[in-house]
Order: structure tokens, then C-alpha cells, then sequence
């Protein structure tokens, strides 16, 4: 079984700088990141809503993620988000994400064929962390944009049975009492980690120890 991460604290959902021309600006980067540790962020989120990950091209992807993993040279976590519509791509960006030595993986639905049921949601993120089997894996639960209101600990209860490197979720939903139940369910063997920010008291109330 993969170990989970050792971080509690603020995760930077990092976005992805740009050109004037809509080039990705990777020579802004290193700067970023100084700035986002200088400022106590104990993780980096990158390729997430906030990265617009599921806008850019493969190579866009990968070019970021190297970029970040090397800005942020092993003084914080990096975890890269690499689900998208296509699972085989997805499953792809993971085994990028293993090759630059990323510390873990992430991977939100596709969300136009979104999966059917629990069992299809399990199977989907097993065949894309199956891509990097030495990374630990976290869900990326985002009802609002995938449509799926499939029961996280339900997910975390047959997940755990299928994914031999799943390590917790980023839990981007309102029902508290969910990311509350998750918590409970996880103990220590997984982390349920608070992705909204708008609810961030909310979460620290349900007692999230990274956000």
C-alpha cells in the first residue's frame, strides 16, 4: 500500500501563467513559487480548476508539470492533476508525473461520458493511477463541475479494495457532514484533504488538517 502524504496546512491550487498570446509562461513559475512558500503554503496543487489543467494541450500539461517540480525542488509536495476526458491520456500524464518525480497524482472524472455508477468511477481512477504505481492517488470529488454525487465514503471503502496506490481525495463539495464522514471513515489510512475555498471555516470545522 502506497503511503499517503505527510502534509497538513495550506495547499496552493497553483494556476498556470500565460503569455499575452496564450502561450503557457513557464519562465514565471520559479517566481510563483517562491512567493507561494515564502507565504507558508505547505503543498502545491497544480493542473486543477484553478489550472486550468483541463484547457491545455498533453504537452502543455507535461511542460508545466516539470516546470513546477522543478521550481519547487523537493522543499514541498507537488501534486499533479492529470484527469481529463480521455483515460488513456489521463493514465499518461500519471506515468509523466512518476517519471519528473512528482509526489502524487490526482485525477478528477471525465464529465461529458461521466461514469454511471461507483463501480465505473472506481474503475476509471484505477486504470489512470495504474499509470504511476509508486504515487499516491487522490480523487478529485468536484461535484459542481464532473455531475457526479456519488458517495465519497462509499468511494473511499470499495476504492480502497481497488487502487492499490489511493491515498485520500480533495473533497470540493458544500455537504460538509460528507467530508465529515469521510474523515471518520479514512482514520490513518487515508486523507480527505478541503478543496472548497469558499467554505474554508466550514471544513477546518469539520476538522480538515490540509485545504
Amino acid at each position: 500500500m502506497t503511503e499517503r502524504l505527510s502534509l497538513e496546512g495550506l495547499i496552493a491550487a497553483a494556476f498556470t501563467p500565460f503569455h499575452d498570446d496564450g502561450t503557457v509562461n513557464t519562465a514565471a513559475i520559479p517566481a510563483m513559487v517562491d512567493h507561494l512558500l515564502q507565504h507558508d503554503i505547505a503543498g502545491l496543487y497544480i493542473l486543477g480548476s484553478t489550472g486550468e489543467g483541463l484547457s491545455l494541450t498533453h504537452d502543455e500539461r507535461c511542460t508545466v508539470a516539470e516546470a513546477f517540480v522543478q521550481a519547487a525542488a523537493g522543499r514541498v509536495p507537488v501534486i499533479v492533476q492529470v484527469g481529463c476526458e480521455s483515460l488513456e491520456q489521463a493514465r499518461q500524464l500519471a506515468a509523466h508525473a512518476q517519471q519528473i518525480e512528482a509526489d502524487a497524482i490526482s485525477a478528477v472524472s471525465p464529465v461529458y461520458f461521466k461514469p454511471d455508477c461507483l463501480t465505473t468511477l472506481v474503475e476509471s481512477m484505477a486504470h489512470i493511477a495504474a499509470g504511476a504505481p509508486t504515487l499516491p492517488f487522490y480523487y478529485y470529488h468536484i461535484p459542481a463541475a464532473t455531475g457526479l454525487n456519488l458517495n465519497m465514503v462509499d468511494f473511499l471503502h470499495v476504492g480502497g479494495e481497488s487502487i492499490p496506490t489511493l491515498c485520500g481525495i480533495k473533497f470540493t463539495s458544500p455537504l460538509v457532514h460528507e467530508f465529515q464522514a469521510c474523515s471518520e471513515f479514512a482514520g490513518d489510512r487515508f486523507q480527505v484533504f478541503w478543496g472548497l475555498d469558499e467554505m474554508l471555516l466550514s471544513g477546518l470545522s469539520a476538522g480538515a488538517t490540509a485545504a
